[in-house]
């Protein structure tokens, strides 16, 4: 049996034997440059026109700390559930000590606020996030914050929500 190809070439078919398959190669477009300076030198020209230089704002560090200061009224409600019956500890704390506790203690009632907020609020992740704030006091029971992160949490969520 016989079959003419598309060049005029025939080819002889038996049980064993394949067709045989032309290989198209691909050409890869790309494009040619043009006169008067490259293709690519015009795109590079035309990005380094279009960018500007970024300029800098320099905010005073008394408006940062305003701006740290703003707190929602569910935030200090979270603080001062967080701070409840850590006095004694905090006291012990040396002046870095202080000021670390009390950033990651903002830092930790802004996620939970936010974990709040959420349709679905997941308690362990609150836990989780108070246990580890708790784990900054030094000498403190495992138990103890494990203790005091679960009641922290259940307090926390008997909040009411604020608008």
């Amino acid at each position: 049996m016989q079959s003419n190809m598309a060049d005029g070439k025939s080819l002889k078919r038996g049980v064993h034997e394949v067709p045989q398959i032309e290989e198209v190669k691909e050409e890869t477009k790309e494009p040619k440059e043009r006169k008067g300076g490259g293709f690519k030198e015009k795109i590079v020209s035309e990005v380094k026109k279009s960018q500007e230089p970024i300029q800098t704002i320099s905010i005073p560090s008394k408006q940062v700390l305003a701006l740290q200061q703003k707190k929602t009224a569910l935030q200090e409600d979270i603080e001062g559930v967080l701070a409840d019956g850590l006095s004694t500890y905090y006291q012990s704390l040396t002046q870095a000590q202080r000021r670390q506790f009390k950033e990651e203690g903002e830092k930790t009632a802004r996620k939970i606020e936010v974990l709040i907020q959420k349709a679905r609020v997941k308690v362990t992740e609150i836990i989780s996030l108070i246990r580890k704030w708790l784990g900054l006091l030094p000498g403190i029971n495992r138990f103890f914050a494990e203790k005091e992160s679960k009641i922290k949490a259940d307090k926390i969520m008997l909040i009411p929500p604020h608008v």
